[in-house]
């Protein structure tokens, strides 16, 4: 089959090796999540480090986390905001911080483990409960 491969693609050397490099340096990057901006929560710098969809947990936002494994969690609410939640680390419940942020989210065409990955803009302005400002933009997120 190998060899049949070489033939209709006219290649002379097609190697596994090969097709693995191609695969790991065209199509993983294209998965990794893209974050960028810059925050400031409760005084401390939030540097983004990763990010998932919500819908899993049955959600429409997405869930930053920072380089300090502090986490933000953003789902937009009927009236446009987005309600914030915050994570410290390692902990399973999220302190509301109120309907504070503007969040841009939009379904992307591709899909990992049967979540489809969201990518847009959260703008931060919570002040109440727990300040958090800033702006992050996410792309890739499942």
């Amino acid at each position: 089959m190998l060899v049949g491969m070489q033939r209709l693609l006219g290649v002379g050397a097609l190697s596994l090796a090969g097709i693995a490099a191609v695969v790991l340096l065209v199509f993983v990057p294209m998965c990794r999540n893209k974050l960028s901006g810059s925050a400031e929560v409760e005084g401390t710098r939030f540097a983004p480090s990763s990010c998932r969809s919500t819908a899993p947990q049955g959600g429409h936002g997405v869930e930053i986390e920072a380089e300090d494994g502090r986490r933000l969690q953003v789902e937009p609410t009927e009236g446009g905001a987005g309600a914030v939640y915050l994570f410290e680390r390692g902990e399973l419940r999220g302190a509301p911080l109120g309907a504070c942020a503007g969040i841009e989210i939009a379904q992307q065409h591709s899909e990992i483990n049967n979540v489809r990955n969201v990518e847009g803009t959260v703008q931060l302005h919570c002040s109440e409960r727990g300040a958090a400002t800033g702006r992050l933009e996410f792309a890739n997120c499942h």
